[in-house]
């Protein structure tokens, strides 16, 4: 870790409330704010959460739908054991995964797909586009099987050329879309998020 990094960190408020609140990673507070505003987050409702780790997302998801949501994450990356929540290792595009997906949770009947799922950047533009794009895909095939009809997405997006006719895209599936900048993102970030609410199927 270069210096930086540690300066930065440890400068960040967010950082800060992250280690005095006890939550997994500062991330949490991005949901919250977003949540906060379009209150997406359904009580008692059914979720999935794509690129869950470490587990942030969920354990705020977790506290709001309360005992009887049903909560379901996806990562390819390990993440440790949060009550109230199931937890898929493995590739979120994948076909088996999906397959899990839809054994455990149904077609068409989760009220939330959550995705903070990013590209490692390697700083060359068109090479970030194209993983974005791809992951963007699969968050889309997500809503497409198992979003039911009133449902909401939130997801992450980077401004890249095509960002815009990405967007275009979720306008012609939802009934309103917002895009997002909550305060906790780091401004020299270029990332932003989309909150979609009410999907058409």
């Amino acid at each position: 870790m270069n210096n930086k990094w540690t300066r930065r960190q440890a400068g960040d408020p967010f950082v800060k409330k992250r280690n005095l609140e006890g939550h997994r990673s500062r991330a949490v507070f991005k949901l919250e704010q977003l949540n906060k505003k379009d209150k997406f987050i359904p009580k008692a409702g059914t979720v999935i959460d794509l690129g869950s780790s470490p587990g942030s997302w969920s354990q705020c998801v977790s506290k709001i739908s309360g005992p009887k949501g049903k909560i379901l994450a996806v990562d390819g990356r390990p993440m440790s054991k949060l009550e109230g929540v199931t937890f898929l290792e493995g590739d979120c595009g994948d076909p088996n995964m999906i397959k899990q997906v839809e054994y455990l949770i149904g077609l068409n009947a989760c009220d939330l797909v959550l995705s903070d799922l990013a590209p490692n950047m390697t700083g060359i533009k068109l090479v970030d586009a194209a993983a974005w794009r791809n992951l963007i895909e699969i968050a889309m095939q997500y809503v497409t099987l198992f979003l039911k009809p009133g449902g909401n997405f939130v997801g992450k997006f980077f401004q890249f050329e095509d960002t815009e006719e990405v967007v275009s895209n979720f306008k012609s599936q939802f009934s309103a879309v917002y895009r997002r900048k909550p305060v906790s993102s780091r401004k020299e970030s270029r990332e932003f998020f989309i909150v979609a609410k009410e999907y058409r199927v």
